[in-house]
């Protein structure tokens, strides 16, 4: 009854089945499927990384192109985006005036790119930073 092995040649459903029986065993979650989520974040990368690969094969890399290759990846598909919600939130902490539009802008701005995995980051890390500034707003004692 413990948590399934991960099986190399069905990655996603291994990754599925261990999140699911992780969620089942450790918290109160009843009902969860993570199935879809796992899919559409393994859909994404696969696009980022064919947007990245220009072309190349991972077989074909030797280990400074794969370095290379995934640093390039971790970059523009992570770092990127969630430095631009980081910038705004540094910004509005003592500017929380500004907070909701310049969110709203740099969202705006990931969705005229029309890249799914950036604009999914974007999303994410701004929700965390609304949340953050909330909480910023309320200890001040502002409504």
């Amino acid at each position: 009854n413990g948590i399934p092995t991960f099986d190399s040649k069905k990655p996603e459903q291994s990754v599925i089945g261990i999140i699911n029986k992780g969620l089942k065993l450790f918290t109160t979650v009843k009902g969860f499927d993570c199935g879809p989520y796992v899919k559409a974040i393994s859909k994404s990368f696969s696009k980022a990384f064919d947007r990245q690969s220009k072309g190349n094969n991972w077989s074909e890399l030797n280990s400074k192109q794969r370095s290379h290759l995934l640093a390039r990846l971790i970059d523009n598909e992570l770092v990127e985006p969630m430095q631009s919600v980081w910038n705004v939130y540094t910004h509005s902490v003592n500017n929380l005036e500004c907070a909701e539009h310049l969110l709203c802008l740099v969202n705006h701005n990931e969705r005229k790119n029309n890249v799914d995995s950036r604009i999914a980051v974007v999303k994410a890390s701004s929700l965390a930073a609304s949340w953050a500034l909330a909480h910023v707003k309320n200890n001040r004692g502002e409504k």
